[in-house]
């Protein structure tokens, strides 16, 4: 699912220990962010419970896909379920980190 390959952004869904694994990869931006809003969207409003939100092919993350993340993550929380933010690249996790964002992240360093 998503964008082809390439440098742009694109993500895949899987399943995973009882939950639905979003992987995404390439650069996610304001090109991106409404797919992947989206593709988010879509699993909190047909009940999945956890989404864990792979990021360990995310080359880089702008405001946009960050804002993504947040937004995404108030949805479930106000649905009751979870999104999980784990395995960022040193420069998605930078971020993060600099927007004081990175409580987001599901392994802390």
């Amino acid at each position: 699912m998503g964008s082809p390959g390439g440098t742009g952004f694109g993500y895949e869904l899987r399943g995973e220990d009882g939950h639905t694994v979003v992987s995404v990869h390439g650069e996610l931006d304001m090109a991106g962010a409404p797919e992947l809003a989206a593709c988010l969207h879509h699993l909190c409003a047909s009940g999945v419970m956890h989404v864990t939100v792979d990021l360990a092919g995310l080359r880089f993350c702008d405001s946009s896909g960050l804002e993504t993340f947040l937004q995404c993550r108030t949805e479930a929380e106000r649905q009751g379920a979870g999104l999980e933010l784990r395995s960022p690249q040193p420069i998605v996790r930078r971020l993060f980190e600099l927007t004081n964002t990175d409580e987001l992240l599901s392994d802390r360093a």
